[in-house]
């Protein structure tokens, strides 16, 4: 392994793709009526389902970005063992974390100036940076240096497409993303609207649909208006969902039906995201050769 690669549970990464790429994993933090709880200790992922159970019960969910401390902690650790470190973070319009990490990379880099120590904002969440990682890993895997993967996160993290749709329009409410007003008659209406991460890193609602069966089709009709840029084959899609898998591998079996890409990855999307986004939601992420975010 050339370098290392560390990053925040925000990346929603499975516990095998984190071993099969050799993650170094920043936990950010989540509190339920106070009590705090980190998505991942000790190699091992928080348990989702029960989250989501907790919040399905009215559970107060709050959260944290990741720990400047615990940033320079893990940066340490790597660059004691003589790697080179990329740290690639969630992103800075949705989350303080990016400043937490950029601020402990930085002086870490300081104290090791024989080591290249580079912090990069992914501008991306959820499955959506797990891809970008992804992608990073596979590059480092065919030789590629830390400078060169560096160099393509910031120049294709506008290329991952981030879509996807919430169940329920009150958790949008609490994070601000939706007016109180909006809330109500949407979920009166059974409005269920489509984002999308825009090209500064921020939220931004696209469609406003009537069901969940028409918000879930409209995840995969964008999907397939991407698809002259890029052939199906060659597509590595990833779907995340706030246990909701039965309704998110409907999404993977469209997919999979209406243009012949291989199964979709789905993995759970984890508290600290979901607290924002509530139960129910599901998020499409997949490679655009057209920057369109």
């Amino acid at each position: 392994m050339s370098f290392a690669i560390l990053t925040d549970t925000s990346c929603n990464l499975p516990q095998h793709l984190v071993d099969e790429f050799e993650i170094a994993m920043l936990p950010l933090h989540y509190y339920i009526d106070g009590i705090e709880h980190a998505s991942y200790t000790d190699g091992k992922q928080a348990d989702f389902a029960k989250f989501y159970e907790q919040m399905r019960a009215g559970k107060v969910v709050t959260t944290s970005c990741a720990s400047q401390a615990d940033a320079e902690e893990a940066a340490t650790k790597l660059a004691e063992a003589g790697k080179d470190v990329l740290c690639i973070s969630f992103s800075s319009g949705i989350s303080a974390t990016y400043s937490a990490c950029f601020n402990a990379i930085t002086e870490v880099a300081k104290r090791f100036p024989e080591r290249k120590i580079y912090c990069v904002d992914s501008l991306a969440a959820s499955a959506g940076q797990g891809l970008l990682i992804a992608y990073v890993a596979k590059l480092r895997g065919e030789g590629k240096t830390i400078d060169e993967c560096r160099d393509w996160v910031l120049e294709h993290r506008l290329n991952i497409a981030h879509w996807f749709t919430v169940d329920d329009l009150m958790f949008l409410k609490r994070g601000g993303r939706v007016s109180a007003v909006s809330a109500i008659f949407g979920t009166a209406l059974r409005i269920k609207p489509v984002l999308h991460v825009a090209p500064d890193g921020t939220l931004k609602v696209v469609d406003k649909l009537r069901g969940r069966g028409k918000s879930i089709e409209a995840l995969a009709a964008h999907f397939g208006n991407s698809l002259s840029t890029m052939p199906p084959q060659d597509q590595m899609v990833y779907i995340s969902h706030a246990d909701c898998y039965e309704e998110a591998k409907t999404l993977a079996d469209m997919l999979v039906q209406k243009y012949g890409i291989s199964e979709p990855l789905i993995t759970y999307i984890d508290p600290v995201v979901g607290a924002h986004a509530g139960p129910g939601t599901i998020a499409l992420f997949y490679y655009d050769s057209i920057e369109h975010r």
